[in-house]
């Protein structure tokens, strides 16, 4: 058996690193579940958070938990693996920092053979650094100049040679520690690099061909990508991997364009990644009708969580016959003599779809293909059912009876929030022609976006808004809100001197309201219109909301950050979240991160100060809340539905996840 293992503690946000990490596993791996566990070393109070991150993604995790407090003893716990009950299990060993992504197949490394007596580990510095140990080497005897390595990836046989370095390795930081009362700034590896020299047990040549630290460029022959940076420092190395992860997943894009499993654009794989990534926390299932040789359903499945389900409708065997609904100037090509005209057989048969995944490394587990024309297998009612919900339907038919089929079988089965895209609706008369008679047929006017010249896609509602609903103040539009949910449970951000608290326990049918804020020294705020600003000692406010609302146990303040309030809440929890905390930009953006995942489907959040009503307001304020709330609709697939216009305008979003 092989072993993958990493280390998380002291540091709450690295799980965020270790999610990208797992979840680079899953995606570009290819584990062999049957031949390879991965080990988290983690605290009794990390792992629920961790397993909760990681609840669905299909690998064999494991957990070792360890009663550590520092950043050196959480640095140094790797090398405790052979403390770890269950390590004679394994015979081939790879440890991995949080801040590494894999790109390709762990596999290429744990079938060469290695050597039982080196630790292989990513050539790096010089033994003359204090980063690699300079502090304990004899340079009589050693090179200043001799090349040290990375501690942040080694891959070794579980052997009595290794398991003596790794215990050799802490007693020497044992005994540095206990002298000594600060801990080297590259924490636990100056130390490895050290014994490792002394002993000879080291190779940091094998790993360069597999290895790239911090790097510009994808390049798909290396497996292991490490981000590595200032030990702790979160928020550096948590850009640079989620960008350079969407990198790696667009090079899928690129790669399935470049074999022509796909004659889509990059734009269109792009668009279709973005929005199954909305997902994959769900059960929803991923359907495409007009599959050809797979491609897009190979990115469909490339993103899927362990509990989506990817379904595909093809004849393959030729595109179907067309009807005067398909005749008209507005095609691009024709219909009868283009290309994927009528008896084209786009797909070259069902076998290059199985083609497509194997070549692009990615399993069929949970694809299901349904062979024949659709205007039979969607009358197939064991089909429709076995589909259940769709988050993301993919219809690229292009005829008119082939499109219409499809939206009259299938558009029930989408999920509020869930995603419709028409490839072909800027190319073929047809597709245009069936969708804007359906979409006209069930009164849909959610908006069509264009992803390209043909791709247009729109995102289902539940409820339609021809408008925006408009409240001429906040208190008004959040008693109509209030009344639509019964006992709503309810959260507000910025509480000052709690005169809109008041409102809601005195005016609104709520079942509970949390209300949370600093509570600390003199503020400043306006009224709902931005005038009359008062200061006010708001320690002194909270003392008093304390006083007031003490008999009343579902009304509940809590004295601190939001941050770190949302943080301790479950997960979709709140029917409504108003928003009146930070006012900066970053403040607000964090603020709305964290409610959407505390925030029940179909609930609502809200907020203060979006914009400016100057028939009210005597003064213009310049927040940052506009941008993070226009920003963040943009990346959820959200829409603003309601606005109060106070002199400072309230907004409301009816989630959709």
């Amino acid at each position: 058996m092989n072993l993958i293992y990493m280390c998380v503690f002291h540091q709450e946000s690295y799980i965020n690193l270790l999610k990208l990490l797992i979840t680079s596993i899953s995606v570009k791996a290819n584990i062999n579940k049957n031949t390879t566990d991965i080990l988290i070393l983690t605290s009794a109070a990390f792992q629920p958070l961790i397993q909760k991150e990681l609840e669905n993604i299909d690998l064999p995790l494991h957990y070792y938990i360890m009663d550590l407090h520092t950043l050196m003893e959480a640095s140094c716990c790797k090398l405790k693996i052979f403390q770890y009950d269950m390590i004679d299990k394994y015979n081939k060993i790879l440890y991995l920092d949080t801040d590494i992504l894999i790109n390709s197949d762990i596999n290429v490394l744990f079938n060469i053979e290695i050597s039982s007596e080196k630790l292989y580990a990513l050539e790096e510095g010089h033994i003359g650094h204090v980063f690699w140990g300079s502090q304990f080497f004899n340079f009589e005897i050693f090179s200043k100049n001799t090349s040290a390595f990375s501690a942040g990836v080694f891959y070794f046989i579980n052997s009595e040679s290794m398991r003596k370095l790794f215990e050799d390795t802490n007693c020497h930081i044992v005994n540095y520690m206990n002298k000594n009362t600060d801990h080297p700034f590259c924490l636990d590896q100056p130390f490895l690099v050290y014994n490792s020299f002394i002993q000879d047990k080291y190779d940091n040549k094998f790993m360069k061909k597999y290895l790239e630290n911090n790097p510009r460029e994808f390049n798909k022959e290396k497996i292991i990508y490490h981000f590595p940076g200032t030990p702790g420092l979160y928020n550096s190395k948590y850009h640079k991997m989620s960008s350079f992860w969407e990198k790696i997943m667009y090079s899928l894009s690129d790669d399935i364009l470049k074999r022509r499993f796909s004659m889509v654009s990059r734009e269109r794989l792009i668009n279709l990644y973005n929005q199954c990534k909305k997902f994959i926390n769900t059960s929803y299932s991923f359907v495409e009708c007009g599959v050809a040789k797979g491609g897009c359903l190979a990115m469909m499945k490339s993103i899927a969580g362990k509990n989506n389900r990817i379904y595909g409708f093809d004849s393959f065997e030729g595109m179907p016959n067309i009807t005067n609904e398909d005749l008209g100037n507005y095609n691009k090509s024709n219909p009868l003599s283009g290309f994927g005209k009528v008896g084209d057989n786009l797909s070259g048969g069902i076998e290059n779809v199985y083609n497509t995944f194997k070549t692009l490394n990615i399993d069929m587990k949970n694809v299901n293909l349904i062979k024949g024309f659709f205007k039979d297998t969607l009358n197939v009612p064991e089909n429709i059912e076995n589909i259940g919900e769709i988050g993301v339907l993919r219809l690229d038919g292009d005829w008119y009876e082939s499109t219409m089929v499809c939206l009259e079988k299938l558009y029930n089965k989408v999920v509020p929030g869930g995603i419709i895209i028409i490839d072909d609706y800027g190319h073929w008369i047809g597709a245009k022609r069936a969708t804007d008679e359906f979409r006209s047929k069930h009164s849909i006017i959610s908006p069509l976006i264009k992803t390209d010249y043909t791709e247009h896609y729109w995102i289902k509602q539940d409820e339609n808004y021809s408008e925006l609903c408009i409240f001429e103040t906040r208190t008004e539009m959040l008693s109509y809100y209030c009344n639509k949910i019964s006992n709503p449970v309810l959260l507000e951000i910025g509480v000052f001197k709690g005169d809109f608290l008041d409102y809601l326990v005195k005016n609104c049918r709520i079942g509970s309201v949390d209300a949370v804020d600093l509570f600390e020294g003199n503020t400043c705020s306006g009224d709902a219109d931005g005038n009359n600003v008062v200061w006010y000692d708001v320690g002194k406010s909270y003392v008093e909301l304390l006083e007031k609302y003490k008999d009343m146990p579902n009304i509940k303040l809590h004295k601190g950050n939001s941050v770190d309030f949302l943080r301790g809440q479950e997960d979709n929890t709140y029917d409504i979240i108003y928003i009146d905390g930070d006012h900066s930009y970053n403040g607000v953006k964090q603020d709305l991160l964290n409610a959407y995942k505390k925030i029940k489907n179909g609930g609502y959040i809200m907020g203060h100060d979006y914009e400016m009503n100057m028939a009210k307001a005597k003064t213009v304020y310049h927040f940052g809340i506009k941008k993070a709330v226009d920003e963040f609709c943009l990346t959820y697939n959200q829409m603003i539905i309601g606005k109060a216009l106070d002199g400072c305008v309230s907004f409301c979003i009816n989630i959709r996840k």
